[in-house]
């Protein structure tokens, strides 16, 4: 059990296919490390047989899934669908709230986050969220947090760095 759950998000399926897992089963906070998600997107529906086209059409229209396709077929895959089909809505309608690297596409990440939204510039510190959408407190144990985090955990994820930010915040 635990007071919050981070999701750890970027484009790459096979690193962060975890939280993909996790995400619909415990809703948490999510940290976008890329607004473009096509490629995470892609490997997840390939790996759980989802329909790719269902939730490309419902986020982006009837003639997404089209343009996705054809887009496929170029050397030019990212070029053609970063601006029109770059499923970081999809990620972020799951999240209880989000934390960005930047301010860069933060309109997508409102328009589907429920929560609150803050950005976090690399490495740190950590900004406060908006008062719009205040981050909820724990109810369990006034004064303490529990913290719970899963993942690949290697040297560039800065570990010791997160523990400290949270500590001291």
């Amino acid at each position: 059990s635990s007071d919050v759950t981070v999701h750890q998000v970027g484009n790459s399926y096979k690193f962060h296919a975890g939280s993909l897992t996790w995400l619909p089963r415990m809703r948490g906070v999510v940290i976008l490390h890329d607004f473009y998600l096509t490629d995470l997107y892609l490997g997840w529906c390939a790996a759980t047989g989802a329909d790719e086209a269902a939730a490309v059409a419902w986020w982006y229209g009837p003639d997404a899934p089209e343009l996705l396709d054809k887009a496929r077929r170029t050397d030019r895959f990212i070029e053609l669908t970063a601006a029109t089909v770059p499923m970081t809505e999809w990620v972020c309608a799951q999240a209880l709230g989000v934390v960005t690297h930047s301010t860069w596409g933060l309109k997508r990440v409102d328009s589907a986050t429920i929560g609150p939204i803050s950005v976090a510039r690399m490495p740190y510190p950590v900004e406060r969220p908006s008062s719009r959408h205040p981050w909820p407190r724990a109810g369990r144990n006034p004064g303490r947090l529990a913290f719970l985090s899963f993942g690949m955990i290697n040297q560039n994820r800065r570990v010791e760095r997160v523990i400290d930010a949270i500590a001291h915040d």
